[in-house]
C-alpha cells in the first residue's frame, strides 16, 4: 500500500485526544447547590452519571471516531497495489484525410512513412491494440486486436479523399483512449492539432511532413450567360513557398476546350475570371496539370444535375448552421465563397454571410448579420443594441417567410436599428421594439431579405430551433432555378435527393461503383460521397449527375512534419504492470460522508432531548 500524502496520517493521533476531551467533558457537570451540606449528594449522583456514560456504548462517540479516523484516512489517499500481468491497452487513432496521401521525400507518401514507423512499435506488442480509423465513415470505426494484427492491418489501411478536423476528431476519440487506454499512438501529419496528454494518459504521435510543395484548385464555379452559354471561374493557389510552374486546362463533356501556361509564385493565388464561354455541357472538369505533392486537389469537376435546380451562393464567413439548412433542400445547388469579388452573375440567389457587398447583385439576396454602420443599396444598418435577457421574437407583419415559423422558442441578444426605404416591410422584431430581426425589400431588379443578426449562438437560439431550416425552405419556394448550370459539392457531405414514387433510386460512383442511399423524409434519400468526382443518379428512366470536389485548404495547405517519439518513452508507457492500483481513499471518503451525516442525526437527536 502507498500514500499520496503520508504526513496526513499524523491526524490519526488527534483520535484519542478527541475520546479523552468527551470522556472528561461527559464526567463533569456543573450543578448550583442552597447550600455546601447537599455537595456530598449531588457529587455521588454526578459519579454514577459518569460511571453509567463511561460503562455503556456511547454510539455517538463510536461514529465521531469512525468518522474522523475515515476522513483522516482519505485525506492521505491510500492506494491498495494488487499483483498483475496486465498488460495495459493501447489505442491507435490513425488519421487518414486527404493530405495524408501527399508525397514524402522519399517518393511513398506522407501516410507511407508514419503508419510504416507506428507499426514498427505495434509489432513488438502482445497486449491489446484498439485501431481507430478517422474519420470513420470510411472504414470501421474501432478495432480490437493484438499487436502484430494491429501493425498488419495499418500497413494495408490507405488514406481517403476526405477532409478532416483532426481536433474534433480527437476529442471524440478521448473517451475511449481514458476508459480503455494507457498510451495513445496517433499517425497523422499534424502534430500540432494533438495534445501531449489525454488526462493521465500519454500521447506519442508518429508524423511525416516537410516542406509544402504543392498548388490545387482553389475554387470552381460556372455561371450561365444570357446567350445560354456558360462562364467557367477558377481560382488556383501555390500553398508553398517555392514558386511552381504548369498550365491550367478546361476539359467540356471530356474534351478539352481551354489551356493556358501559369506561373505561380511562393503562396500566390490567381483568379481566372475572363475565361472564354463555354456550350453547354452536362460534365466540366478544371485540370492544373504541375508536379507536386498532392495529386488530389489538381483537379475540380462540375455537373449539369437537369432542370429545376436553383443555384444559391453563400458568400462570406462560414457558418455550418446556414450551410447545413440550404444543402438539406434537395433543389438546392450551394456554392460557398469566401469574397463578394469572387461571385459572378448566374445564381439564383445570393446569401452574405456577416459581409456587405458593394453592390446587391441583380435577383434575390439575403443579407445575414450585415457588419455595422454599413449601407447596402438604400437598406442603412446602424449599431447593434444588446438585449439582456435575450428578448423574444413579435410578428410585425404577415409574410410567407415566417410559414409555418414557430416565434415562441426565439430569442435575440444582439440586433442592430435598420433604417429602410418605406416600401420595405419590418416582418419580424424584438419584443421591447429596439432593433430588427427581419426586414424584406424588393425593386423592379432585386428582392432582398434583411436577417438582422448574426446566426451563431453568441447572439440567437434560432439556428438550434426546428423553425431554422422551415425558414431556409420558405427563402428558397419562391426563387426560380436556372436550368442546367453545372454544379458540385462537397465531398464527406450527404447530397439529398428527391425520391421517385416507385422508391426505385440507384446512385453509382466514380469509378462505376454502386453507392449505398439512405431513406429519409419528405420525399428525400441521401447519399454519402466518399471519392471525388463525377456520380450518377437515376430514377424511373431519368438521370442526374452530382460532381464533388475536395478543394479544401485545411487539405491541400497541411505541411505536415517530421515526428518520431523515442522508444524508450513508449517501452516505459507500454510496459506491463507488475501491479494494479486500487485507490482505497475514494471508498475511505465516501464513508467519511455517511458517517458524517450520522453523526449529525445523532447531535440533532440528543439535543430535542
Amino acid at each position: 500500500m502507498s500514500f499520496g500524502f503520508p504526513g496526513a496520517l499524523l491526524g490519526l493521533l488527534l483520535v484519542p485526544l478527541f475520546v479523552t476531551l468527551y470522556l472528561r467533558r461527559a464526567g463533569r457537570r456543573e450543578t448550583l447547590v442552597p447550600d455546601l451540606t447537599l455537595w456530598r449528594e449531588v457529587a455521588a449522583v454526578s459519579q454514577a452519571e459518569a460511571g453509567k456514560k463511561v460503562g455503556s456504548l456511547d454510539w455517538l462517540l463510536v461514529f465521531a471516531v469512525l468518522f474522523l479516523t475515515a476522513a483522516i484516512l482519505a485525506a492521505a489517499q491510500p492506494v491498495l497495489h494488487l499483483p498483475t500481468d496486465r498488460t495495459p491497452a493501447v489505442l491507435v487513432v490513425a488519421d487518414r484525410s486527404a493530405s495524408m496521401r501527399a508525397r514524402a521525400p522519399d517518393g511513398g507518401t506522407r501516410w507511407d512513412r508514419a503508419a510504416g514507423a507506428a507499426a514498427e512499435v505495434l509489432d513488438g506488442l502482445t497486449g491489446e491494440v484498439l485501431l481507430l480509423g478517422v474519420p470513420a465513415i470510411a472504414g470501421p470505426p474501432l478495432a480490437e486486436m493484438d499487436g502484430p494484427r494491429a501493425a498488419a492491418l495499418l500497413r494495408r489501411m490507405a488514406p481517403t479523399e476526405l477532409p478532416i478536423d483532426l481536433a474534433a476528431e480527437f476529442a471524440r476519440s478521448a473517451g475511449i483512449a481514458r476508459r480503455r487506454a494507457a498510451a495513445v499512438l496517433v499517425v497523422t501529419d499534424r502534430p500540432g492539432a494533438v495534445p501531449p496528454r489525454v488526462g493521465d494518459v500519454p500521447v506519442f504521435v508518429f508524423s511525416a511532413g516537410g516542406e509544402l510543395t504543392n498548388a490545387a484548385v482553389d475554387a470552381f464555379e460556372i455561371t450561365a450567360d444570357d446567350d445560354d452559354t456558360l462562364r467557367p471561374f477558377v481560382a488556383v493557389r501555390n500553398y508553398g513557398a517555392q514558386p511552381i510552374e504548369g498550365r491550367l486546362e478546361l476539359i467540356a463533356d471530356g474534351a478539352e476546350v481551354f489551356r493556358q501556361p501559369l506561373s505561380l509564385a511562393g503562396e500566390e493565388r490567381l483568379a481566372f475570371t475572363g475565361l472564354p464561354a463555354l456550350d453547354r455541357a452536362e460534365t466540366v472538369e478544371a485540370r492544373l496539370v504541375v508536379d507536386d505533392d498532392l495529386a488530389l486537389d489538381n483537379r475540380a469537376y462540375a455537373a449539369a444535375p437537369g432542370t429545376g435546380r436553383i443555384r444559391v451562393a453563400l458568400v462570406g464567413r462560414e457558418n455550418p448552421f446556414v450551410s447545413r439548412a440550404l444543402r438539406l433542400l434537395p433543389e438546392v445547388d450551394l456554392s460557398q465563397f469566401p469574397r463578394a469579388d469572387d461571385v459572378e452573375a448566374g445564381f439564383d440567389l445570393v446569401v452574405y454571410n456577416e459581409v456587405t457587398p458593394a453592390r446587391l447583385p441583380e435577383g434575390d439576396a439575403v443579407l445575414i448579420g450585415p457588419e455595422p454602420n454599413t449601407t447596402v443599396g438604400p437598406i442603412q444598418i446602424g449599431d447593434a443594441a444588446e438585449h439582456s435577457p435575450p428578448a423574444g421574437a413579435v410578428r410585425v407583419s404577415d409574410s410567407p417567410l415566417l410559414e409555418n415559423v414557430d416565434l415562441g422558442p426565439l430569442r435575440f441578444a444582439r440586433l442592430p436599428e435598420i433604417t429602410a426605404p418605406a416600401e420595405a416591410r419590418t416582418v419580424l422584431e424584438p419584443a421591447d421594439g429596439a432593433g430588427t430581426i427581419l426586414l424584406t425589400w424588393e425593386d423592379p431588379q432585386r428582392r432582398v431579405t434583411v436577417v438582422g443578426c448574426r446566426l451563431v449562438l453568441s447572439d440567437t437560439n434560432w439556428p438550434m430551433t426546428a423553425s431554422f431550416p422551415i425558414f431556409w425552405s420558405n427563402v428558397i419556394d419562391p426563387v426560380g432555378g436556372e436550368g442546367d448550370v453545372p454544379v458540385w459539392f462537397p465531398i464527406g457531405e450527404y447530397i439529398a435527393v428527391r425520391r421517385p414514387p416507385s422508391g426505385a433510386l440507384s446512385v453509382v460512383g466514380p469509378e462505376g461503383e454502386p453507392v449505398d442511399i439512405v431513406a429519409g423524409r419528405g420525399g428525400r434519400d441521401y447519399f454519402l460521397p466518399t471519392k471525388t468526382g463525377v456520380y450518377t443518379v437515376e430514377a424511373e428512366g431519368r438521370r442526374a449527375l452530382y460532381a464533388v470536389n475536395l478543394l479544401d485548404p485545411g487539405e491541400s495547405g497541411a505541411a505536415g512534419a517530421e515526428s518520431r517519439p523515442s522508444h524508450s518513452d513508449i517501452e516505459a508507457a507500454l510496459a506491463p504492470e507488475a501491479d494494479v492500483g486500487v485507490p482505497l481513499w475514494r471508498y475511505f471518503a465516501a464513508a467519511a460522508l455517511i458517517l458524517g451525516f450520522v453523526c449529525w442525526g445523532l447531535i440533532g437527536r440528543n439535543v430535542q432531548r
